[in-house]
């Protein structure tokens, strides 16, 4: 079976095993630099396509219950009681630039980590989540 690289560094190789098991390590390896020293070369690393699922706003937003949106309202707007000053400023700009772009890319990183913030502040389940974020 043929190596692989990884990445764009083309430090480190993988390969399937016959026995389908996948395995990689460094192209420094003994193993690995054997096999080149017989006149074989690493397949190069193809970078994955880069998909983007975007969808207006409104679209997003009707993909939540009523419950759940007022609950990641009331999540992302709340304040701290001493400072009065908003806790996750953070989330109020992602939110507030998705509703002027009037777009929201399900697949985009920005909103896989939104996602995973209102999952860790127990606003909505990692099934709901996935659920919410399927193309």
């Amino acid at each position: 079976m043929n190596w692989k690289y990884t990445d764009e560094t083309s430090l480190v190789v993988a390969r399937t095993t016959l026995s389908g098991s996948g395995i990689s390590c460094l192209v420094s390896t003994e193993k690995v630099q054997k096999w080149i020293a017989l006149g074989n070369t690493p397949d190069p690393y193809v970078p994955p396509a880069i998909t983007t699922v975007p969808i207006v706003f409104e679209d997003f937003q009707d993909r939540f219950t009523t419950q759940e949106f007022d609950a990641v309202t009331d999540f992302v707007y709340e304040t701290d009681t001493v400072t009065g000053k908003p806790k996750r400023k953070t989330l109020i700009q992602g939110m507030s630039k998705a509703i002027a772009l009037n777009s929201i890319d399900l697949l985009g990183v920005k909103t896989i980590a939104f996602m995973g913030a209102l999952v860790s502040g127990s606003v909505i389940t990692e099934g709901r989540k996935d659920i919410i974020l399927t193309p």
